[in-house]
């Protein structure tokens, strides 16, 4: 059974627009390594100690893989990408930490791209992941499958991450944990994806999901049939799974007592062809000052809404809150014969 709790609102983790990522804080941060692992980084290296990349990889998977405790792999700004086609190379995976690598950081800003599972964890302690984007995962009719699957883990921290337009099916999960312990989850913006965004399975206990974004979700934004976890301050899209309080757009005056957690809500438009629109978040007129900035937008297909559009805004404006108006956006539609819908959402700060 998942517990929703509100606290006292602080900086908001949402309040960061698509640079990419949002604000968390997780104990101290991790200081720049000196005397990182020299070796040119190459595909399925397993890392013994400290390595910054210093190149993107193209691999077929696994790009690398950290077996001892206490490695720090840093991604410095690269990207490691799967060589092929995510569903034509089988069970691939981008990063694998092993049982071993107690205490392992993966830290950005970096991008894993286009494997069956992004970063697989296995039965190990105290990982810590942040700054990351984890991005076009697939995976077949395989639980195991997602942008991060993580089982038998205690005390993984995932923070400040991007996890989007992974597709896992409609039985698997962007973020997949299972067997789960004291794990914190936090500060992440989840969108686009297929199959839940966060599932927590029956096994896993006392974790914390707290100020992540779920938005964008063709399935249920978070499954949870474990026990005792702890859900604070996410803005959930569609408000499933766990039974949060409901959620808002800010159209008007919020009903009394105005909820707890952070509201969101999404605008959307026809953009025809070639040409521009601007999208603005609705101000909140309560008293409470807060106000409305974007927090994610994207392009859909007119004529299938649950599909993506195939292209991006080009070129795109983002306006962030002020004293007087919500955040918005200015997009143009850069395909010159069909017309596109965009969908701005919108969240609390």
């Amino acid at each position: 059974m998942a517990h929703i709790a509100n606290r006292p609102r602080h900086a908001s983790a949402l309040a960061r627009v698509l640079g990419y990522g949002v604000i968390a804080v997780v104990g101290a941060a991790p200081v720049p390594i000196d005397g990182a692992d020299v070796a040119t980084p190459s595909c399925g290296m397993v890392v013994q100690d400290q390595l910054v990349l210093d190149r993107d990889l193209r691999c077929p998977g696994p790009a690398l893989i950290v077996r001892n405790p206490r490695s720090v792999v840093q991604l410095n700004g690269h990207t490691i990408q799967a060589t092929q086609p995510c569903r034509d190379a089988g069970a691939t995976v981008g990063i694998v930490v092993e049982e071993s690598a107690a205490r392992a950081n993966i830290l950005g800003p970096g991008i894993v791209r286009g494997f069956a599972t992004g970063i697989a964890i296995d039965g190990t302690h105290q990982v810590q992941l942040r700054d990351l984007r984890v991005t076009e995962s697939c995976g077949f009719a395989v639980a195991t499958a997602g942008a991060l699957h993580a089982e038998g883990v205690r005390g993984l921290v995932l923070t400040e991450s991007d996890i989007l337009l992974n597709d896992a099916g409609a039985s698997g999960a962007a973020i997949d944990v299972r067997d789960g312990h004291g794990c914190r989850i936090a500060g992440n913006r989840i969108a686009g994806n297929r199959g839940a965004g966060i599932r927590l399975d029956v096994d896993s206990q006392g974790n914390e999901i707290e100020r992540n974004l779920v938005v964008g979700q063709r399935g249920k934004d978070v499954t949870d049939a474990g026990s005792d976890n702890l859900f604070t301050l996410n803005g959930f899209e569609h408000g499933d799974g766990v039974d949060p309080p409901p959620l808002w757009p800010l159209l008007g005056m919020p009903a009394s007592p105005a909820p707890g957690v952070a509201g969101c809500g999404t605008l959307h438009d026809r953009i025809e062809p070639r040409a521009t629109l601007t999208i603005t978040c609705p101000q909140d007129p309560g008293l409470r000052a807060v106000r409305n900035s974007v927090v994610a937008y994207r392009l859909m297909n007119p004529f299938n809404p649950l599909l993506l559009f195939g292209g991006n805004c080009t070129p795109v404006e983002l306006h962030p809150a002020d004293g007087t108006t919500g955040g918005a956006v200015t997009c143009t539609n850069p395909n010159s014969l069909y017309p596109a819908i965009l969908e701005v959402a919108c969240c609390l700060n």
